[in-house]
């Protein structure tokens, strides 16, 4: 199967399937033989980033012991070098909790990395209250 040259990273994607047999034979049309990133969730956390050959991959999961899922996004990239390094690149930007299920570490091989200087935010920086607004009564 031949890909276009568009210059996009990710070719396919579906995101938020859930887990059943029909979004299974679907990946298995769409996704047969592409490599790339994937998800799984427990509601809507993520619980677990993976990558390689997606068919294989994830349906290898569904024995899994260890990690209860209920949902999948899946993304197929065009160059499959780069899954180690979107992987990572995943891993990093969700908080050390729901890393705990991956070995990989989030390491980016050859890639420097920059600390921040470790001073406090901004005090005068107001976060937003996140609470639902009050309605009006009538």
């Amino acid at each position: 199967m031949k890909e276009k040259t568009n210059g996009n990273l990710v070719t396919h994607f579906g995101p938020f399937w859930e887990r059943n047999k029909g979004n299974f034979q679907k990946l298995r049309s769409v996704a047969r033989g592409r490599s790339g990133i994937y998800l799984l969730y427990c509601g809507w956390f993520p619980i677990y980033v993976g990558c390689g050959k997606l068919v294989t991959q994830i349906t290898g999961h569904r024995s899994s012991r260890s990690k209860v899922w209920d949902r999948f996004t899946w993304f197929a990239v065009k160059n499959e070098d780069h899954c180690r390094e979107l992987e990572a690149i995943f891993l990093r930007s969700l908080p050390f909790y729901l890393r705990l299920n991956n070995k990989q570490g989030a390491h980016i091989p050859g890639v420097h990395h920059s600390e921040s200087n470790g001073q406090h935010p901004d005090k005068n920086l107001s976060m937003p209250k996140m609470l639902p607004r009050k309605r009006a009564k009538r």
